[in-house]
């Protein structure tokens, strides 16, 4: 196909017109250039239907060489119109061919025409194929363009794809990202991820940056984030994080809860320590509920005595009732055999 392709209408009425929205002004399709037509102020691409099959056969020698185009046609990005807008077949064929063949000459040119574009059908398919192909090349890069753009909920969505991306090495330009948009599940979800990602490597100082958030639920959730992945490192450091940093609350029970499940995954008597000084409550009933399960599939035998060490009570109750439902489901697996 060399480096001329077709972006060939569909059905179309013998000697239609592509309308360009200048006010009082129709341009001719067939005496007009692609190149030109997408120059044109206040451009924008609208294919008409035929109304029958015949009416498309025969448009089809009238107008299926409208949008030849070389790339080495398109006008430099500066001088592209920053109103286009696309509809219909032809707006998506362009988009999707086109817009794919300048991005690989010229993805610094594309993006600079494609930030200037005005709100409207499609411009916020182009920005996110513009986006995606600057963060294959630079996170970075694609975060600075990203946000540049103004807002609008296309931008937020393209933010939170490239803050994903961007999270995996550099959690703190992810979280610098997506802080600044406006709350939401999708936002606070990144949030969350990329501060679990942060801990792995600096728990600290992820810490630090979820203490100055100011909302408290989102707060708190961060926080209890950091702990639970934590836990999966060290037992005895995610303890003691969850007693300095999370206040009292559903937010560190769960996590305390959390917490101990992973711990008894590695060093149960250490875990069961921690467990015995939980306060009397719900949360203490289930941490020592993971607790023995998964020390008792191990070893039976360990928490078994740390058991008939418990003095008689709630701890030593949900603790038994654990241990009961291990050894049930351990026969029962037995007699399948």
């Amino acid at each position: 196909m060399n480096r001329k392709f077709f972006i060939v209408l569909g059905a179309v009425v013998v000697g239609s017109l592509l309308s360009a929205a200048i006010p009082g002004q129709r341009v001719n399709a067939r005496m007009t250039s692609a190149a030109d037509l997408l120059a044109a102020p206040e451009a924008e691409f609208i294919v008409s239907p035929g109304p029958n099959s015949a009416h498309a056969a025969a448009a089809d020698s009238e107008s299926a060489e409208l949008a030849k185009l070389e790339l080495s046609q398109l006008p430099a990005a500066q001088k592209l119109n920053p109103a286009l807008r696309f509809s219909g077949s032809l707006g998506v064929a362009w988009c999707e061919e086109t817009l794919n063949r300048w991005m690989e000459l010229d993805l610094a040119g594309a993006a600079q025409w494609a930030a200037q574009l005005k709100p409207g059908p499609g411009v916020s398919s182009v920005q996110r194929k513009i986006a995606l192909a600057l963060a294959n090349r630079d996170l970075t890069s694609a975060a600075n363009w990203i946000n540049a753009l103004p807002d609008n909920p296309a931008k937020q969505a393209m933010a939170i794809d490239v803050a994903y991306e961007l999270s995996r090495a550099q959690p703190l330009a992810a979280l610098q990202m997506a802080s600044p948009l406006p709350a939401s599940r999708e936002r606070d979800a990144l949030l969350l991820h990329a501060t679990s990602q942060w801990a792995l490597t600096d728990a600290n100082a992820a810490a630090a940056w979820a203490g100055k958030v100011p909302d408290t639920r989102l707060r708190e959730s961060l926080l209890a984030t950091i702990s639970i992945g934590l836990a999966n490192q060290d037992g005895a450091a995610a303890a003691a994080f969850v007693a300095n940093y999370l206040s009292p609350g559903p937010e560190q029970s769960r996590a305390a809860v959390s917490i101990v499940q992973r711990w008894a995954q590695k060093d149960p008597p250490a875990a069961a320590k921690w467990v015995v000084q939980f306060p009397d409550s719900p949360a203490r009933s289930s941490a020592v509920e993971g607790l023995v399960t998964a020390w008792a599939k191990d070893d039976a035998d360990g928490a078994s005595s740390w058991l008939a060490a418990l003095s008689p009570g709630s701890l030593r109750d949900a603790g038994l009732a654990a241990f009961n439902a291990v050894a049930q489901a351990q026969a029962a697996s037995a007699a399948e055999f």
